[in-house]
């Protein structure tokens, strides 16, 4: 059946606009106006011209990018204007001109056209090229336009741009830098095309020439390493109106640009169709070398071995004493025309710089030496072409300058140099390091004539260890650090702890007197190794072990050839032979410092060192598993933990943490006195002392001994225990214990003895004296040692007499009746409950006294490890009712599903949160358990805290700490709180959301997924910080619990591009970051995808939530979709519905997501 005339004249109309709006997205017209937020794009779809704000910067710029890669700015209009407002827009003047107006109509920039058009037109062209031009007109070649962005460029070179001279006009076209990341306004350096007889490429930083190519030969500029003939082609043309330089790409398939940065590194930057981002093709300058003139005048610089710097054959230095570079080289012999003289051939070495040359382009190479050679002053000669089989003739007169040999490259060309005939023909440089012996360079050594650069690395010579620069967390300052290579995020030393790096234009070198310095732009020193002895061949090398060392290398590479060594100057880890404790011989003190934050590797408060009062000298350790990973480390909170690689999850696993626990606490209990996590209560007084004042009701209470030295004392034994601290000790390493034994017991002083050594069966005497301090049973899998305690006689009882006595006593009670027995068991139970109470009570006054009940440490029933005792306090049920006044509905803060929380204020005045177990809400006492066992072992700033607990008379209470602000739902729902929560404040809570999840599922002792997260599940403090509470009640919920009705409507709205709806409409617009929105966002649905191996880990999500500049990949369908919902029958088998618990929505891994 045919198509009625009505369709096809409507499909014609359709085509039509179509084309028309194409046409109308690359062009502005007078009646054509781009605001913020709207965009040209060229009719390739290549580049983009829109309004942005660079890094940080609040101000809005008019730029154009390529449009798959907008972060990648290659052309601002308003450099110097910026926009304080989002008011702006682009359109064509009446005078013809483009010009950029604010809400007044004022002109913030224009592009300034001196005469009037008629029909003028704006268009973005596919080369990234805004032309003004007469609109409609047949004539759309370059010499039509009545302006171009290529004539005015930023700090890019695209391809088709030119740089150089119009020489009609007296224009020049050249690259000037950002000020900073944040500022696209001109900075201080720039990349220009210099004439000079032949052309040369050079960067300026202001006026100073700061690095040079070498002269154009026709092919290209010499020792340019940009000249890559596979990827494109440089092109020079000196025409009579213009000289410019351009490049053209051979593949249309590879995005290139040419970009000064704003420290002055000139890269060139490719992007292929099958990568993810720029990737660096050469950074210039990227060595001493590349500087302009670093070795002075008539010497040459080598970048193959080593950056030195030796004088040209046929010259010598003019002064001997002068150590540093660059140094003058002068003739060895003064030419007078009159002795014989002949020139030598230099192969593949850069050009001197063009300061006083003479070219002749129809003169052959014979002809350019007989020239050359006729007149005196001439030093030098090349051909000026190297293409159609050379030809031309350049000559040198005065000083030959910047010269370095090049190596890699086939752009170098000969250059013959004038000698006297009495040079020898054995050696073409005469060597002059700034030692006899030249060190050859390689990538784990530094040598005087090397340095290392921002963005440069020494690594060890089996790929172990890295050096480099490093900006850690938020900073923007920059530190010298060292990092195994795989796992560059964690930094095991930091040089310039003290002395940031404000910018990155440092270096690393070794000094003349053998030192590693750290210097500034200006050669000022910004850190230094402290060798005080003069050096003849200083090296410093990165060895496989992550020691940087200094040596003399003339000398044999031991341990006690090091001059300097970092091992002798800790940070925060401990990486196996490294050493902690002191060097007696130069009293050299080696211990960790804390950094003082994540950001700020400065000394922090915290230390971990090796207190040497008797025995201890040195502390190291070594790997029986070399190939795995460990490190010692002291974290900015104090906290000193041991971390090993696991290489299948790619991430630190925590092997232990101390301090853990109460005892852990130096002399928690006071003196004379045991501390047990095994004990009721944890800190008792030791056998055989009492407590010097039954008064003092808090720990550390002092004990002291019930009765004085007298003869009969005898000593029991103390298995697997922390010995006392070393304060007031003796040691004999020679005797044996019955000898130690015997010599404590002559001593009324001694306290306790025990063996110094453990190794080899046990030898060594080492006794107390005075009060025992700090003594402890540990609670984790550490070894301790057996500790023999002086005790009274009668403590040690008869233990035959105690038999006797109990035999005899126990028919006389159990013979009355069997009644009386229950009756007195009745009445010691009650007994007991009394004295539990009373204990319960103290410990509701001092909050100190930690307790144990045997109800949480049975078995669950289910195979459960009965060592996973929850140590948590014990409150009684009378305080816990008076702390809530009865459990009065005034103090009740609100209910969840396992039962009212109410607020309370225990008898120190501490406001705590206690939430109560109803007995209605199916949650049993093997489920409260759990929950107590899980949150008892974490702490963190962003999970809510856990005081204690109460199990008595049937009730089932946890005591939590206070949270003022209630939880996040609070805020979330309210119509009036909501305006409450802004931006600012918002963000802080996702971040802080997200580091406390991170600590749970990869940083805590238990790796514990929380399963539901929610915003009743979020509690916020006084200062609206976030803390994640009830983490535990996904691992019990209970089969019968059914998934509440979850709106599903992130997706939805995602797949339709309308993310942004998902704002909540009382946030201003103008705190809002649109962007970081829409991140937020993608974050979340990363989160919630149906595979679990395809959502991120929560190290990644920190890193994408605090990286802006990080690109996201696109979230696929999550779990809880429509699609996925329980209505949906074709999932069902049966044809019936199904229902899903919560517990059916993931499958967790054993990862930390």
């Amino acid at each position: 059946m045919g198509n009625p005339p009505f369709f096809f004249t409507f499909r014609c109309f359709v085509f039509l606009l179509g084309s028309l709006l194409s046409l109308a997205t690359d062009t502005i017209t007078p009646a054509t106006l781009i605001g913020d937020g709207e965009k040209l794009v060229s009719s390739s779809q290549i580049f983009e011209l829109g309004f942005f704000s660079p890094g940080k910067s609040k101000y809005k710029y008019l730029g154009i990018w390529y449009k798959q890669v907008p972060d990648t700015v290659v052309w601002v209009a308003n450099r110097n204007s910026p926009i304080v407002d989002s008011n702006a827009v682009l359109t064509i003047g009446n005078n013809g001109n483009l010009v950029l107006l604010n809400q007044t109509d004022g002109i913030i920039w224009s592009s300034n056209l001196s005469r009037e058009v008629k029909n003028p037109v704006a268009q973005l062209l596919d080369t990234g090229n805004l032309v003004l031009r007469e609109n409609f007109s047949s004539n759309t070649s370059e010499g039509s336009y009545l302006w171009q962005s290529f004539d005015c460029p930023s700090d890019t070179l695209l391809i088709g741009m030119k740089m150089g001279w119009d020489l009609k006009t007296g224009r020049e076209r050249y690259l000037t830098s950002w000020r900073t990341a944040d500022d696209p306004s001109p900075g201080n350096f720039t990349f220009r095309l210099e004439i000079r007889v032949l052309p040369h490429l050079c960067i300026y930083n202001g006026s100073v020439k700061l690095s040079c190519t070498g002269p154009w030969n026709g092919l290209a500029f010499g020792a340019d390493p940009t000249n890559t003939s596979y990827l494109f082609r440089p092109i020079v043309e000196q025409k009579e109106d213009e000289i410019i330089y351009r490049y053209e790409s051979y593949s249309s398939r590879i995005l290139m640009m040419l970009k000064i940065n704003p420290s002055g590194d000139v890269q060139r930057l490719i992007w292929h169709e099958m990568s993810t981002g720029w990737q660096v093709f050469f950074t210039a300058p990227n060595n001493f070398c590349q500087l302009y003139g670093y070795c002075g005048a008539n010497s040459v610089c080598s970048v193959d071995d080593t950056a030195n710097c030796e004088c040209l054959k046929g010259f010598k230095l003019k002064l001997q004493n002068n150590q540093t570079w660059p140094r003058e080289c002068v003739r060895s012999h003064s030419s007078d025309c009159i002795t014989r003289e002949r020139f030598i051939k230099f192969d593949d070495i850069k050009l001197p710089y063009s300061v006083d040359v003479s070219l002749n382009e129809s003169m052959n190479l014979k002809e350019c030496e007989a020239e050359c050679l006729k007149n005196c002053t001439c030093r030098a000669y090349a051909n000026s072409k190297v293409t159609g089989g050379d030809s031309g003739c350049l000559m040198w007169f005065g000083d030959l300058i910047d010269v370095r040999k090049i190596t890699g490259y086939n752009n170098g060309q000969p250059i013959y140099i004038r000698v006297t005939d009495s040079e020898p023909e054995s050696s073409m440089l005469q060597h002059l390091s700034f030692f006899d012996l030249l060190v050859e360079h390689k990538a784990d050594t530094l040598t005087p004539a090397s340095f290392i650069r921002d963005g440069e690395k020494l690594v060890s010579s089996s790929q172990r260890f890295e050096l480099g620069f490093f900006s850690p967390g938020k900073s923007k300052n920059r530190y010298v650090g060292l990092w195994y290579q795989k796992i560059p995020d964690t930094v095991l030393w930091v040089a310039n702890r003290n002395s940031p790096i404000s910018d990155h234009n440092a270096v690393l070198t070794i000094s003349n007197n053998g030192n590693l310095v750290l210097l500034n732009q200006t050669n000022g020193t910004i850190w230094s190794t402290n060798v005080s002895s003069q050096v003849k061949n200083p090296v410093a090398r990165l060895l496989d072990n992550g020691n940087l060392v200094i040596t003399d290398n003339s000398s044999n590479h031991t341990t006690e050839s090091y001059l300097w060594q970092s091992f002798d100057y800790l940070t925060d880890t401990l990486l196996p032979d490294m050493k902690l404790g002191w060097d007696l011989k130069t009293g050299l003190k080696r211990y960790l410092s804390s950094w003082e934050s994540a950001d700020d590797p400065s000394p922090g408060k915290f230390t971990y060192g090796l207190d040497i009062q008797v025995s201890p000298k040195l502390f190291t350790y070594e790997s029986y598993n070399s190939p795995n990973i460990m490190i010692l480390k002291v974290n900015p909170s104090g906290l000193l933990t041991r971390l090993i690689w696991n290489e299948r999850s790619t991430a630190w696993d925590l092997v232990f943490s101390v301090p853990d626990g109460f005892c852990i606490n130096y002399g928690h209990c006071g003196p004379n006195s045991i501390c047990s996590l095994d004990q009721t209560p944890i800190c008792q007084c030791l056998r055989g002392f009492k407590l010097k004042s039954q008064n003092n009701q808090t720990w550390p209470r002092k004990c002291e001994r019930s009765s004085d030295c007298r003869s009969g004392d005898q000593f029991i034994k103390l298995d697997d225990f922390k010995a006392p601290d070393l304060l007031e000790v003796s040691l004999n390493d020679s005797m044996n214990l019955n000898q130690c034994q015997a010599k404590c017991l002559k001593n009324c002083s001694c306290r306790a003895y025990a063996n110094s050594k453990l190794t080899g069966g046990g030898s060594g005497c080492l006794m107390w004296f005075g009060d025992l301090i700090d003594l402890r049973k540990p609670i984790s899998n550490f070894t301790g040692q057996s500790v023999y305690m002086r005790v009274p006689a009668p403590e040690q009882g008869n233990k035959k007499l105690l038999w006797i006595i109990v035999v005899l006593v126990l028919p006389v009670v159990l013979l009355p009746s069997f009644y009386i027995f229950r009756r007195r068991r009745r009445k010691h139970k009650e007994k007991e409950n009394m004295e539990a109470n009373w204990d319960l009570l103290a410990f509701d006054i001092n909050m100190s006294i930690t307790t144990r009940t045997n109800e949480l440490c049975e078995a669950d029933g289910e195979g459960n490890d009965k060592s996973k005792d929850s140590w948590l306090p014990l409150f009684s049920l009378a305080s816990v009712s008076a702390a809530t006044e009865n459990f009065s509905t005034q103090c009740k803060l609100g209910e969840g599903g396992f039962g009212p929380v109410y607020k309370g204020r225990l008898l120190n005045g501490q406001e705590v949160a206690v939430k109560r177990l109803s007995n209605q809400s199916g949650q049993g006492l093997t489920e409260f358990k759990n929950e107590m066992m899980l949150i008892a072992k974490l702490q963190h700033r962003h999970l809510v805290r856990l005081f204690g607990c109460c199990i008595e008379q049937g009730e089932n209470i946890l005591i939590y700490e206070y949270m003022p602000n209630k939880s996040l739902d609070v805020f979330l729902f309210d119509p009036k709180k909501k305006r409450l929560l802004g931006w600012q404040a918002r963000v802080r809570i996702i971040e802080g959301i997200a580091q406390g999840l991170l600590y749970l599922h990869q940083y805590s002792r238990l790796r514990i997924i929380h399963r539901d997260l929610k915003a009743s599940n979020i509690l916020l403090d006084s200062d609206m910080n976030p803390k994640i509470s009830d983490f535990g009640m996904a691992r019990i919920f209970g089969g019968d619990e059914l998934q509440g009705n979850t709106k599903r409507i992130a997706w939805g709205l995602w797949k339709d591009d309308r993310a942004h709806e998902l704002m909540d409409p009382v946030i201003k617009q103008d705190e809002v970051s649109l962007p970081m929105l829409i991140r937020y966002i993608n974050v979340a649905l990363l989160c919630v995808q149906e595979n679990a191996a395809d959502r991120p880990i929560m190290s990644d999500v920190i890193s994408m939530i605090e990286n802006e500049h990080l690109n996201l990949p696109s979230p696929k369908e999550p779990a809880f979709t429509n699609s996925k919902n329980m209505n949906n029958s074709s999932h069902s088998n049966s044809g019936t519905s199904q229902f899903y618990s919560v517990n059916d929505l993931t499958v967790s891994l054993i990862y930390p997501r």
